[in-house]
């Protein structure tokens, strides 16, 4: 395409958009933008940033908008900026031949991606939602702010799966003519074990979840039913008839550890390892029920363009489920930019052929086939 006029090409602030330094910039600037925002995590409630942070570094951000990075002003300026550049790049290299299609559709795409993010940024939402079993709610917070849902969420259940575990054990090494071996027992109470290369034997007598001695009874108790100090009594017999009791503790493999003449014990414990937690939903539109599903992490529910994420959870209760909440109307004009880039792309690319095509004027198409290559 030819220079539509000189007042045009010769404008300063034409100059400036068009210039690829100027492209290289912006993008530095956003890249830099957005690995600040990253690093300093966005959108948390005041508290959570002084918990992090000091009160003078908080104002900092606070004031340079670096707690909503995404959302600011600046960084969205950076954007339409970058939009501005592709635009008037693509408009002033552009012509009317085939070759120039590619170079269109792809600025273009890039174009419409960046119009999408600034959609997203401007006018979405994402923030979170704590719900307990029967609790109704249509607001949720992002950051100290609370937003509202034009409908009502219900949890109906919470459900927290396992694991199974065969994870509680004891290992005993038994040294013999100058070498140690290492043999493993499963943890169940009651039974007794031979111990290998040895006339020992260990027999499982009492499990304790949560270890403490009570001061009045002198006696071994659990705190609570938390796992938070394992311990196990194992009574351990000679190959004289000896028997002695002896606690092993599973945070404290040193303590009381029971060291015979030529065996050790170590007690290992695991927590049973989570295998995945669920929410039973229900969208309300005032008493009625619309919508109902069981979510989980990666499958959430999606009801008029909002979208809730199982994220979290209370371990200190377990019939709290803690939702992400997320709105983008960006999405779509993303994912029309994303396939028109990627329609195109395919289109071009041929399994013989590996095209280099970013720019129509200052690159030649480089075709690499099997039997020669031509430039």
């Amino acid at each position: 395409m030819k220079k539509s006029s000189n007042w045009l090409t010769n404008n300063p602030i034409w100059k400036f958009f068009s210039s690829i330094n100027a492209g290289i910039t912006l993008l530095s600037i956003i890249a830099i933008a957005s690995c600040i925002g990253t690093i300093i995590p966005q959108d948390l409630t005041k508290d959570e940033y002084l918990s992090k942070y000091s009160r003078e570094a908080y104002d900092i951000l606070n004031a340079f908008k670096l707690t909503t990075l995404f959302h600011s002003w600046w960084f969205i300026t950076l954007l339409v900026l970058l939009i501005l550049n592709l635009a008037v790049a693509t408009i002033n290299r552009f012509s009317f031949k085939l070759k120039s299609i590619g170079f269109l559709i792809t600025h273009s795409s890039i174009i419409i991606i960046i119009i999408g993010a600034i959609i997203g940024n401007v006018n979405g939402e994402r923030g979170f939602l704590w719900l307990k079993e029967g609790e109704t709610k249509s607001t949720f917070s992002i950051g100290d702010v609370s937003r509202k849902l034009n409908f009502n969420l219900r949890l109906k259940d919470f459900i927290l799966e396992h694991y199974n575990s065969d994870s509680q054990k004891i290992t005993v090494s038994v040294v013999k003519e100058g070498k140690s071996f290492e043999y493993v027992y499963p943890v169940e109470i009651g039974k007794e074990y031979n111990v290998q290369g040895t006339d020992y034997k260990i027999k499982m007598l009492r499990y304790v979840p949560d270890f403490v001695i009570d001061i009045e009874t002198k006696e071994a108790v659990t705190r609570t039913d938390e796992p938070n100090n394992p311990a196990l009594q194992v009574e351990i017999i000679s190959p004289e008839g000896n028997v002695s009791n002896r606690w092993l503790f599973a945070r404290y493999p040193g303590m009381h550890g029971d060291k015979e003449k030529d065996i050790e014990i170590v007690y290992h414990w695991a927590q049973e390892r989570i295998k995945d937690f669920k929410s039973e939903l229900e969208v309300l539109e005032g008493d009625r029920l619309v919508q109902s599903k069981m979510i989980e992490v990666n499958h959430p529910l999606e009801y008029k363009g909002y979208v809730f994420y199982q994220a979290s959870y209370n371990p200190q209760d377990l019939t709290v489920t803690g939702l992400q909440v997320t709105k983008d109307p960006g999405v779509p004009v993303v994912y029309t930019g994303f396939i028109m880039l990627v329609g195109w792309q395919s289109h071009v690319h041929q399994p013989n052929v590996c095209r280099l095509f970013f720019s129509t004027h200052s690159l030649q198409y480089k075709f690499i086939r099997k039997e020669k290559v031509s430039i």
